[in-house]
């Protein structure tokens, strides 16, 4: 399980959601399916998250990346779900 902190600024790739409608607080979307480990991140990290997942896959591990989005409230609910999934 990854966790962060957000950093501003760190990993930032472009302009993020300009013009794009808002998503709802406290619901975790998945940015990539796995079956092998969760990872649990918030913020400039899903991009590091993102990352380090495609460099596992490379060598045979299929990770979920979860984004918190919001640490309050925070989707429990995804995380339990992915944790089962991937435990």
């Amino acid at each position: 399980m990854l966790a962060e902190a957000n950093t501003p600024g760190r990993g930032s790739k472009g302009a993020g959601r300009v013009g794009r409608s808002p998503r709802p607080v406290g619901k975790a979307p998945t940015h990539d399916e796995g079956t092998d480990v969760s990872g649990i991140t918030w913020g400039a990290m899903v991009y590091t998250a993102e990352e380090a997942a495609q460099q596992l896959d490379a060598d045979g591990v299929s990770v979920e990346v979860i984004d918190l989005r919001t640490v309050m409230p925070w989707d429990k609910a995804a995380v339990l779900e992915s944790v089962r999934k991937t435990s």
